[in-house]
């Protein structure tokens, strides 16, 4: 009787994973990213609460109610004498 080993086939060592190297440019704009960020995020905000929250909202308050009469007499009673 034959004993049968399966062994997987080799493979090479991985090689280390290398880090993109360091930015060098000076780093100014990621500061200045930040801030237009932050500015485009506080005026997005802004027209969120002024345009769309007051349509997601229901209505608290309904109009006033106006009766208006079907005739009005605007004929000026006087003495007929036309001053």
């Amino acid at each position: 009787m034959t004993t049968i080993v399966n062994n997987p086939p080799q493979q090479p060592a991985q090689q280390p994973v290398q880090q993109p190297p360091a930015n060098t440019d000076g780093g100014n704009m990621n500061g200045i990213s930040f801030l237009l960020g932050a500015i485009l995020l506080i005026v997005f905000g802004y027209f969120f609460f002024i345009y769309a929250l007051p349509r997601m909202l229901p209505q608290q308050s309904q109009a006033p109610q106006i009766n208006v009469p079907d005739k009005v007499d605007v004929n000026i009673k006087g003495d007929g004498q036309g001053q």
